[in-house]
């Protein structure tokens, strides 16, 4: 463990803290290819509302102040990581595309682009590479349900309730209960390499 980062004064070290915080709250699950620089960059950005608070508010040995201090200089990096996961990315795809300046929204796949997007799913169907389907036909069902509705992983594989399944090659689906009253929810997991294609339908938030 390097402990040199401990001979660091107070304020520094929460700055960092502040910084690496926010950083993992507006990215973490979806950004995976940032750059060291990028990393930097990104952590004294999340460190600067910690460095307002620690710049108004003079730490004093004496408790609870320390604590209080500390306390808001995190909350504060939460707080625009919060946002910046919420709200950053969607405004700024509004701002690009309104100016036509472009349509990428940088993330890497456009997979990572639609499961990132806050839409209230209905309805999902996974065609495999075998040929045959499976279908949820009402995902609101499944919302309180562990991992419901379903979970679109980061690598592409998905977990769902099925409710319909359609064999090889067929055009028609039969039903099928994911729920036993006894045993609970069967979730079906999916791993991204049998994954043909992927019909996801969403509400408009």
């Amino acid at each position: 463990m390097n402990t040199q980062i401990l001979t660091l004064s107070l304020d520094l070290q929460i700055l960092l803290a502040s910084g690496v915080l926010g950083y993992f709250i507006a990215f973490s699950g979806y950004r995976r290819d940032h750059r060291t620089l990028e990393q930097v960059a990104f952590v004294l950005i999340f460190a600067a509302p910690a460095g307002f608070v620690l710049s108004q508010v003079t730490i004093v040995e004496a408790a609870p102040a320390p604590v209080l201090t500390i306390g808001l200089a995190l909350l504060s990096s939460i707080v625009l990581g919060i946002f910046w996961r919420l709200g950053a990315p969607s405004f700024r795809r509004v701002v690009e595309r309104n100016l036509l300046i472009g349509w990428d929204d940088t993330l890497p796949s456009a997979w990572q682009s639609m499961t990132m997007v806050r839409n209230n799913a209905t309805q999902i169907t996974v065609l495999l590479n075998d040929g045959s389907a499976v279908h949820c036909d009402d995902l609101s069902r499944f919302a309180d349900q562990p991992n419901g509705p379903c979970l679109l992983g980061f690598d592409g594989s998905i977990a769902l309730y099925i409710t319909h399944v359609a064999e090889p090659d067929s055009e028609s689906f039969s039903e099928n209960d994911p729920l036993d009253p006894t045993f609970g929810a069967k979730m079906t997991f999916i791993p991204a390499g049998d994954i043909r294609r992927v019909h996801y339908r969403r509400r408009a938030s």
